[in-house]
């Protein structure tokens, strides 16, 4: 196999990008269809791998990187070179590539008979179900393992996109691929996306399906709908959207008919009511619409292509959005009992689990000390409550609730990191959950953030120490014993990605001595408020809510070195209005992209606290072209560290200082102005 190598496929690579593409759909039937856009996406991304026997094309595999494993959706070798190992060398390059991951997981239909070969290349299958052809053939899930330690196993997120569909895309979705359109939506039934994306189906598409004339046509897109789920669709919450919805579209002074424009909104209001993510439709009123939507009902309007090119930045938005940073939702302590509070949350009194339960809250509440919180929307509706405890250095959550609504999942994800909050100031060193009924969104939150499950109780490390790895583990060592669960194994070395990783499951540790690096990045006083909420007086919130775990910061795109994973320190800097000069806060920095503005903006605005326009002039000082910085679990500091005391420090590390853009600093300076602005309770 001397004579094939492997090489990366580039965006510009033309005749390249075109065989990848040309040999794909020589296998569409195997493979699924794929839209020409998502093999461009994956080469700008560098995950499209060629495999080269001279100037010919032996195959490729194409894959995308969510958080923490790599998801294979094309492995393809030419029929002439099968047997040569050309799969082989492709998956193990994206193994060597991609070490720090924790596997690689594939979709393969068991009829292909190819389950001896993901034998040979290390996969292990995982589970099976049917697949969404006509067939409904049975697909396996297979999994590659990397042989990272246990401490991030389960630092990954499972649900689904889920995708309501306009009649347009569901009879091009199972019609012939006549045009490059029908092409495009044929390829959202890819089996490598049957556990990435989940179809719904909604009112509105079934009556518009029932006004197609032709007999034929009718009947096979009425056959293919009802394959899919059909979710339950509120109508107050549909009637809630459509009159925010037309409101809009008067504005927009539509041609459309009154009926036919109430029509096409009605997808859209159903679609954000059955609980979908994204309306996949390429008519011309929703797509024009599409930024009121997605600001009335945090629902995007995509073309079919553009759904399956980013899946996976799609799914991972999915279950999250910054809402709660000026919002009407609020926050407040409990301090007297409310016959009602219970059965909001799922608990009704009387014997049993139920009943020890409202004991625990009556106890809770009974104190006084600000240990009950209940979130409710603008309309004092519960939407999360939460009970907690200090019991020498643990932190016990009793009730940890909350209820379905479009930001369950994020009220989850930050009730855990709230806790860890609480369990930091408090002194503690370790978080446990007791309630045994907490719901499926508090669950994948524990989950994700590294918590350990022992029958109906969640154990989560909190290691407040900015050290050597050392140091980490003989703390999380001790903390481990607290709760009865099995120490995190760290490795050694440890890379930049695994002490990231590190760093979240065990918020707030700090590994010094790890090659993850660390930033000082400049920011005004306007955007840091709006990202960190910095001065009540402007953008009051409750502070059991904190901030958002995660944000998206827009700047130039001129880079300085900058990698992810990383650390940052924010200096905000002193303007007209506005004097402060000072480091305030650090936070993890996940991925840096530099993109066009609307791209960038349609990425990531579900994290954003900018406008499209806003992103645009900062783009259109550089050609077009800006930088994001996805970062998350901020640390506010309890004080800042004023620009004289950064210079100090600066000098007594020998440590050259830079606030001009974004700069990278030494470990050291970084664990002084950290634990200068870090001061403990």
């Amino acid at each position: 196999m001397a004579h094939v190598r492997l090489v990366q496929v580039g965006v510009n690579d033309g005749k390249l990008l075109d065989a990848v593409i040309g040999l794909g759909d020589q296998h569409r039937k195997t493979l699924g269809l794929l839209p020409r856009e998502a093999f461009r996406e994956s080469a700008a991304a560098r995950t499209l791998l060629a495999a080269m026997a001279g100037r010919q094309l032996a195959g490729y595999a194409l894959y995308g990187l969510p958080r923490q494993e790599i998801r294979l959706a094309h492995l393809c070798v030419a029929p002439e070179w099968s047997g040569h190992k050309v799969a082989r060398r492709l998956v193990e390059e994206i193994t060597r590539r991609h070490p720090d991951r924790r596997g690689i997981k594939l979709n393969c239909r068991r009829d292909y008979g190819l389950n001896g070969m993901w034998e040979k290349l290390g996969f292990v299958p995982l589970s099976d179900r049917p697949g969404r052809g006509s067939d409904r053939a049975m697909l396996t899930t297979w999994w590659k393992d990397h042989g990272l330690p246990d401490l991030f196993s389960s630092q990954t997120d499972d649900a689904p996109l889920i995708v309501a569909l306009d009649c347009g895309v569901m009879t091009k979705m199972h019609g012939a691929p006549e045009s490059a359109a029908a092409k495009d939506a044929q390829a959202l039934h890819a089996e490598w996306l049957s556990d990435l994306l989940q179809i719904v189906v909604t009112p509105r598409l079934l009556h518009d399906i029932d006004k197609i004339t032709d007999d034929g046509e009718r009947q096979r897109a009425l056959g293919s709908a009802h394959s899919y789920h059909r979710p339950s669709v509120p109508a107050e919450v549909v009637r809630q959207h459509m009159k925010r919805l037309t409101g809009a579209a008067e504005r927009r002074a539509a041609i459309l008919s009154e009926e036919a424009a109430a029509d096409r909104i009605r997808y859209a209001a159903e679609a954000a009511a059955a609980g979908a993510h994204v309306l996949v439709s390429t008519d011309d009123f929703l797509t024009s619409l599409a930024e009121e939507i997605w600001e009335e009902c945090q629902l995007q309007v995509l073309p079919p292509a553009a759904v399956v090119s980013n899946v996976h930045n799609l799914r991972e938005s999915q279950g999250y959005s910054p809402g709660l940073l000026g919002t009407s939702l609020e926050a407040r302590v409990v301090t007297s009992w409310q016959d009602g509070l219970l059965t909001s949350f799922g608990i009704q009194q009387g014997t049993g689990v139920d009943s020890y339960l409202a004991a625990r809250l009556r106890a809770a509440i009974s104190r006084g000390d600000g240990r009950c919180v209940l979130i409710a929307d603008a309309e004092g509706q519960p939407l999360a409550l939460y009970a907690w405890r200090m019991d020498e250095r643990v932190l016990e959550a009793r009730v940890l609730r909350t209820v379905a609504h479009r930001l369950e999942s994020t009220l989850a994800r930050q009730l855990v990191f709230t806790l860890r909050r609480h369990c930091r100031d408090g002194g503690g060193h370790a978080v446990r959950v007791t309630d045994p009924g907490v719901s499926d969104q508090v669950r994948s939150a524990l989950d994700s953030d590294g918590f350990t499950r022992r029958d109906e109780e969640w154990g989560g490390l909190v290691i407040d120490v900015c050290a050597d790895s050392a140091d980490v583990v003989e703390a999380s060592e001790r903390a481990a014993q607290a709760i009865a669960v099995a120490p995190p194994t760290i490795p050694a070395p440890v890379s930049a990605y695994i002490a990231a990783s590190v760093e979240r499951t065990l918020w707030p540790a700090k590994l010094i001595d790890s090659p993850l690096p660390s930033f000082l990045v400049p920011i005004k006083p306007g955007p840091a408020d709006l990202l960190f909420g910095l001065w009540e007086s402007l953008i009051p919130r409750p502070d059991e809510l904190g901030i958002s775990r995660e944000h998206v910061y827009y700047r130039a795109p001129t880079r300085h070195g900058e990698s992810a994973p990383a650390r940052l320190l924010w200096y905000v800097s002193t303007d007209k209005s506005t004097t402060v000069s000072a480091v305030v806060a650090c936070s993890r920095l996940d991925e840096i992209v530099v993109n066009e503005a609307d791209a960038l903006y349609d990425r990531f605005r579900h994290l954003g606290v900018f406008d499209r326009t806003q992103v645009r002039n900062i783009a259109n000082r550089h050609e077009g072209r800006a930088m994001a910085l996805r970062f998350s679990d901020t640390h506010i500091f309890s004080r800042a560290v004023p620009l004289a005391r950064l210079q100090h420090l600066a000098e007594t590390q020998g440590h050259k200082l830079s606030l001009r853009s974004i700069f990278r600093i030494g470990p050291r300076l970084f664990r002084a102005v950290y634990e200068e602005g870090h001061t403990r309770p």
